[in-house]
C-alpha cells in the first residue's frame, strides 16, 4: 500500500483519503475502498483485543479517577474481602458483594483489587458500567476477553494455547461467554498447570523471579473481580454470566477466588441462590454494616480537613479549625443514609475551588436555595435517573404513585386516612391484585427495601432519594406529582362521606379540618389531577347541596357556611375547567337551572377541548348510568340525576359539528338508547336545536351505511331511532 501511496502521490484527479482512493474524472468521482482487514487475517491477540472492553480493566486511561475507600474507612471491610481473596485452601469460591445503590461496592472492589494487584494476586478484573462511551462496558460478552487478555500478560505460558486455540477456531468468540470461558481460559490454564507438560512451580518462577519454596510460593494470582455486575446491559445475560463462574469454579485447577459485586436485584439473587446451592459462596451486604456511622463521620472530618487546608477561600486561617461543627456533621451522616455516594458527591460540591465553601454546605445543609447554575448532586441524580428509567414505561405511572403514598405515610400528615407504607395497605388503598406492590417496586430495590412480611414497612435506604423526585430541577421529566395521590385520596374520603350522608358541621369551620369528610373532600379534590369522575363528582354534589339549598329554605343546616361550600366547589371547577362565569347561591328553581346549564356546557368543552376516544366513552358511559352520590340521606337518582345528566347531554349534542365527527357510532348509539327518564327526544331538542337534531340524523344515517363491524350495531335499532328522529324533525320542520 506504501508503494501505491508514493506513486499516486503527484497524479492529477487522485485523493487519498484512509483506505479509499478517489479518482476524478470530468463530472464524476469513482470511489475505490481498500476494506480493513478481515478478522481472520488478524493475529490472534489482536483479535482476542478487538472482542475486550478497554474501559473495563482496573487501571484503564477511561477510568482516571475510579472510585476507591478513603483512609480510615471500610477497614472492617476491606480486611474481610482481602482475607477471601488470599486465603489458602484448595478449593475455589466466590464472594458476592451486594449493597444498595451508591453503598461502596466499586470503591470496595477497587481497592481491594488495587492493594492486592501489588501482591500478585488479582488475575483479572472487569468493571461493568451501564453508560460507557462505546458501549462496551456493559457489554456481556467482553468480560471473558478481558480475563483471557489479562490472564496471557500474568500467566505468559498460557498464550501460545491461547493463539493456537483462536487460530484453529475461527468462530471462538461467537459462543456464549461459557464456550469462550472454557476454551480460553480454562483449557489454556489446565495445559500449564498439568505436571506431564509443565511445571506450574516453573511458571511461578518466570513470573515472580523467585523459587516455589520462598515467601511467595502462595502468591498464585488467583483473585478475579467482577464489579457492577447489574451494569451489564442484559439481565439475562447477568445470569448467564453467574451461572457460567458457578458452573467454572469446580473446575478449576487452581484455587481461584472470584469477587462479585453487584446491587441486590431480586433477579441476581435468584440466580445466585440457584447456581451457588452447591459451590463454596461467602457474602456481604453492605446495608448490614454496622461501622458505616463511625466511617462515614471519619469521612467528612477528613474531606473537611483537607478543604480547610487547600480551599483558597480557607487556607491558612485558624479562625475556621471549628468548622463544620459535630452537630452540622451529623446532620450530613443522617442525610446519607449509610450512602457513600451521597457523602462523596456533596462533598465534591463543597470542595470545589471555584465556589464559596460555606455558601455550598448551606445549600447542602438547605439553610440556602440551590444557585440555578449550581448542580450539587449531579453524581447522585445521574444514579438515581438510572434506577428510575429500569422501571417499565407503562408501569412507572403506578410506581409514582406507590412512591408518593409511602411518602405521604412516611410524613403522617393525613391521619384520618391513617396511610401505611406496607405492600398490604397499599394494594387494599389502590385496589391493586395482591402481589402488585412487591412487583412494581422490584426495579427499585437497590434504593429501599421490601419487607419479607405483607405488613411491614418499606423502608428507603435513601433519604435524598425523595428529595431528588420532588425537585423538578434535579429530576426534570421524572418529577413525581401528588395530584394521583390526592384524587384517590378524594375518592376514599368522598366513599366515606356517602357511607356517612356527608354529615356537614353545624358552624362554619374557621379552617380546614380534617375530620369532616367535606372538608377533607374539597382538601383533597383542589390538589388532586382533575380527571373526569372527579369533575362529575364535584359537580354532583355541588348540585345536590344547592338543589336542598333551593327547595326547603328551612333546613336547620341551612346556614351562611352552606354557601361558602358551594362557592369553594364552583371556584374548584371553574378553575380547573378554565371557565370564567360568574357565581353567585342561586336563590330559585329558575337560577339553579341556569347555572346548572353553564356549568354542563362549560364542562362539556373541557371534555371535548381534548377529546379522545376513551374519553368521550367514558363520560357517555356515566351519562347513561346516572351519576350515583349521597348526601344527606338523599340518593342522587331518578329527578335529581335527571337534573344533572340532562344539562351535559343536551351540552353534549350542541357542541360543533368539528367535535361531533369525533364520536363514534357506538357512543351516539349508546347516547340516544338512554332511557326515557334521562334523553327523551323532545326533553332538549326543541326551537333552534332542531338544526341540530337534523345534523345528528344525517350522521345516524351515514354512519349506518359505512360501517365495517355489523356485530356491534343493531340494524334493527338504528332503524327504529332513525324513523323516530325523521318523524320528529318533519313534525317540527316549520321551525327550522
Amino acid at each position: 500500500m506504501a508503494t501505491t501511496t508514493g506513486i499516486l502521490n503527484n497524479a492529477a484527479n487522485v485523493a487519498l483519503t484512509n483506505n479509499q482512493i478517489n479518482v476524478h474524472n470530468g463530472s464524476t468521482t469513482h470511489n475505490y475502498h481498500h476494506p480493513t482487514p478481515p478478522e481472520h487475517s488478524l493475529a490472534p491477540l489482536a483479535k482476542l483485543y478487538r472482542h475486550c472492553a478497554p474501559g473495563a480493566f482496573l487501571n484503564s486511561a477511561e477510568r482516571p479517577d475510579p472510585p476507591k475507600c478513603s483512609p480510615r474507612t471500610r477497614g472492617k471491610l476491606l480486611g474481610e474481602t482481602k482475607g477471601f481473596a488470599t486465603a489458602e485452601g484448595p478449593t475455589s469460591s466466590a464472594l458476592w458483594l451486594t449493597g444498595s445503590a451508591g453503598s461502596g461496592k466499586t470503591a470496595i472492589s477497587q481497592t481491594t483489587a488495587e492493594e492486592l494487584k501489588k501482591e500478585g494476586y488479582v488475575l483479572g478484573c472487569h468493571f461493568f458500567f451501564r453508560s460507557s462511551k462505546d458501549g462496551k462496558r456493559s457489554d456481556g460478552h467482553c468480560w471473558v476477553p478481558n480475563l483471557v487478555d489479562e490472564m496471557v500478560r500474568i500467566l505468559p505460558e498460557t498464550l501460545p494455547y491461547v493463539e493456537k486455540i483462536i487460530r484453529s477456531h475461527d468462530s471462538v468468540f461467537d459462543q456464549q461467554p461459557n464456550g469462550v470461558l472454557e476454551e480460553l481460559f480454562l483449557g489454556p490454564l489446565k495445559a500449564i498447570t498439568t505436571p506431564k507438560r509443565f511445571s506450574f512451580r516453573r511458571t511461578l518462577k518466570s513470573i515472580f523471579g523467585r523459587s516455589s519454596t520462598s515467601m511467595f510460593a502462595t502468591h498464585i494470582p488467583r483473585l478475579i473481580v467482577v464489579d457492577g455486575l447489574d451494569e451489564c446491559k442484559s439481565p439475562e445475560m447477568q445470569v448467564h454470566i453467574l451461572k457460567t463462574i458457578a458452573n467454572i469454579i469446580p473446575k478449576l485447577p487452581i484455587p481461584i477466588r472470584f469477587l462479585i459485586a453487584s446491587r441486590p436485584e431480586t433477579h441476581i439473587r435468584a440466580a445466585i441462590n440457584e447456581a451457588f446451592s452447591n459451590i463454596p459462596l461467602h457474602r456481604i451486604n453492605l446495608d448490614e454494616d454496622q461501622d458505616i456511622r463511625k466511617d462515614l463521620d471519619e469521612y467528612y472530618h477528613d474531606r473537611f480537613s483537607a478543604i480547610r487546608r487547600d480551599h483558597p477561600s480557607l487556607r491558612g486561617e485558624d479562625a475556621y479549625k471549628a468548622w463544620p461543627s459535630q452537630e452540622q456533621i451529623e446532620a450530613l451522616i443522617a442525610k446519607s443514609s449509610t450512602q457513600f455516594i451521597f457523602a462523596s458527591t456533596v462533598m465534591n460540591y463543597v470542595s470545589d475551588r471555584r465556589g464559596n465553601p460555606f455558601t455550598r454546605f448551606d445549600v447542602v445543609l438547605g439553610i440556602k436555595v440551590t444557585p440555578q447554575k449550581d448542580k450539587p448532586y449531579l453524581e447522585l441524580d445521574f444514579l438515581y435517573r438510572i434506577i428510575i428509567l429500569t422501571v417499565q414505561e407503562d408501569e412507572r405511572e403506578v410506581v409514582f404513585l406507590i412512591l408518593s403514598f409511602i411518602y405521604l405515610a412516611g410524613k403522617g400528615d393525613y391521619p384520618n386516612l391513617q396511610l401505611r407504607a406496607s405492600p398490604e395497605f397499599l394494594e387494599a388503598f389502590l385496589q391493586l391484585e395482591v402481589g402488585d406492590v412487591p412487583r412494581f417496586l422490584d426495579p427499585l430495590v437497590s434504593i429501599l427495601s421490601l419487607p419479607e412480611a405483607r405488613s411491614g414497612q418499606i423502608t428507603m435506604l435513601h433519604a435524598s432519594f425523595f428529595d431528588y423526585l420532588r425537585d423538578p430541577g434535579r429530576s426534570e421529566d421524572l418529577t413525581m406529582r401528588f395530584d394521583g395521590a390526592h384524587e384517590v385520596m378524594a375518592w376514599r374520603v368522598f366513599e366515606e362521606g356517602k357511607r356517612s350522608n356527608w354529615q356537614p358541621s353545624d358552624q362554619f369551620p374557621s379552617a380546614i379540618n380534617e375530620n369532616d369528610a367535606l372538608d377533607s373532600f374539597l382538601l383533597h379534590a383542589s390538589r388532586a389531577h382533575m380527571s373526569l369522575d372527579l369533575i362529575l363528582a364535584l359537580f354532583a354534589l355541588e348540585q345536590s347541596i344547592l338543589n336542598r339549598h333551593v327547595v326547603d329554605i328551612n333546613l336547620p343546616y341551612n346556614q351562611p357556611w352552606l354557601a361558602v361550600y358551594i362557592s369553594q366547589i364552583n371556584t374548584l371547577l371553574i378553575s380547573n375547567l378554565g371557565g370564567q362565569a360568574p357565581f353567585h347561591v342561586p336563590d330559585s328553581q329558575s337560577e339553579l337551572q341556569q347555572h346548572r346549564q353553564e356549568m354542563a356546557h362549560i364542562i362539556i368543552r373541557f371534555v371535548t377541548n381534548g377529546i379522545d376516544r376513551s374519553l368521550l366513552t367514558s363520560l357517555i358511559r356515566r351519562l347513561r348510568s346516572g351519576l350515583d352520590c349521597h348526601f344527606d340521606g338523599s340518593r342522587l337518582s331518578g329527578k335529581v340525576t335527571d337534573e344533572i345528566c340532562r344539562p351535559l347531554i343536551k351540552a353534549l349534542v350542541q357542541v360543533s359539528p368539528h367535535m361531533r365527527e369525533k364520536l363514534s357510532w357506538k357512543n351516539v348509539e349508546t347516547l340516544l338508547q338512554s332511557p326515557d327518564r334521562i334523553i327523551p327526544v323532545h326533553a332538549f331538542l326543541e326551537g333552534e336545536n332542531l338544526k341540530c337534531a337534523k345534523e345528528i340524523l344525517e350522521f345516524i344515517q351515514k354512519s349506518r351505511h359505512r360501517s365495517l363491524a355489523p356485530d356491534l350495531i343493531s340494524s334493527s335499532l338504528n332503524i327504529q331511532m332513525e324513523q323516530q328522529w325523521m318523524q320528529y324533525i318533519r313534525k317540527h320542520e316549520r321551525r327550522i
